[in-house]
């Protein structure tokens, strides 16, 4: 089959923001960025609970909001949106809040996340931001977990997924429907059993496990589960309006894979070939039997859905290539973005995200776009 056009980015960023130092430049965990019609660029500065305004020249203009409680500042800053209007809202996950902010960074309102599911076993306490439909309703995920079992012995390897329901938040904070339940990331923990029956439970890291990708914008709501190379369209009702696929051949996850992914890590662990019980919990991980169908998904503001590939080789270091689906479903070309960047914002002319450098400093970076 003839091979999809590709789209060009420009070889450098036509504008960076961030610095190692400086403390208006400096950049800790960008959540969001966003460029306003006049060329200002917003970002959401989750280190220090600020949404920060620079020039399209990049220069420092203004900021608002900081670490706290009170209206207008973040306990746990996680997203933000340009309204059609221009004004921007921003959502803080820890106090369970929506602000308004005008184009000029200043407060107009708050509102209180009312009506959410009720706390209960297994429900995460917090949750996540997905994203912003036209109309101003938040699009929040609730992940809701098995209940732990008993276990038979002291210790055991749980791989566990949740349900996950997406939620619909106005803005003024009230729940007006949910668009729909689907399987949720899995994860493996490590359960101990203690003195007195105790547990202590560990997040375990295990690679090529499927995730749940979903992303919204305009009208619609994007879900996915990385086992397979199927996106579902959703309108703001969470009916199913179109379904986008493409046939990728199954990849397993060979004892090879298996083995050339436990050297890597015992090569970056301290210690390395001298510490056996490192090397054995590796190579006793639940690996899954196939490498997830894509990585990642996002969307262009003309409707076009982005898919990133999974590749090994890039693992979070290389070039990413991504599939880019017309608003019909059908693939009509294909874009790498530069090793280390992650999308936030894709323009009908222009991609915005984050690059990180070989010290892990944060740069808010913008490309030029073209077909």
């Amino acid at each position: 089959a003839k091979a999809p056009p590709r789209l060009s980015l420009s070889v450098e960023p036509t504008l960076q923001i961030g610095s190692r130092e400086g403390q208006e430049t400096a950049l800790h965990r960008v959540v969001g960025t966003t460029r306003l019609a006049d060329g200002r660029i917003v970002l959401a500065n989750a280190g220090t609970g600020e949404l920060r305004a620079f020039g399209p020249a990049g220069e420092f203009l203004y900021a608002a909001g900081k670490a706290g409680d009170a209206p207008g500042q973040f306990l746990g800053l996680a997203a933000m949106h340009q309204t059609g209007s221009g004004d921007l809202l921003a959502y803080d996950y820890r106090a369970k809040r929506i602000s308004v902010f005008g184009d000029d960074l200043t407060l107009r309102r708050t509102s209180s996340l009312r009506d959410l599911p009720v706390a209960r076993d297994g429900l995460a306490p917090y949750p996540a931001p997905v994203g912003w439909l036209d109309s101003g309703a938040l699009v929040l995920r609730q992940d809701l977990y098995p209940t732990t079992e008993s276990l038979q012995g002291s210790e055991a390897l749980v791989v566990r997924q949740p349900t996950s329901e997406l939620h619909l938040v106005d803005s003024d904070g009230r729940t007006i429907g949910k668009a729909g339940s689907w399987p949720g990331t899995k994860s493996a923990m490590r359960v101990a059993r203690g003195d007195a029956g105790r547990l202590s439970i560990a997040t375990v890291f295990v690679p090529f496990m499927e995730t749940f990708e979903a992303v919204v914008l305009h009208d619609q709501i994007v879900v996915a589960n990385t086992s397979a190379y199927e996106m579902c369209v959703h309108d703001a009702a969470g009916r199913l309006v179109r379904i986008v696929r493409k046939i990728v051949e199954p990849r397993t996850v060979s004892s090879k894979v298996r083995k050339d992914w436990v050297e890597a890590q015992m090569a970056d662990a301290a210690g390395g070939e001298a510490n056996p019980r490192t090397r054995r919990l590796y190579e006793e991980l639940p690996f899954p039997a196939a490498m997830p169908a894509f990585r990642s998904v996002a969307m262009q503001k003309g409707g076009q859905l982005w898919v990133e590939t999974y590749r090994l080789d890039n693992a979070g270091s290389g070039e990413t290539l991504w599939d880019v689906f017309g608003e019909q479903g059908a693939l009509e070309a294909q874009a790498t973005l530069p090793a280390g960047f992650r999308p936030h914002e894709i323009g009908l002319d222009y991609v915005l995200g984050v690059w990180k450098d070989e010290l892990g400093v944060e740069y808010v970076q913008l490309y030029d776009l073209e077909s």
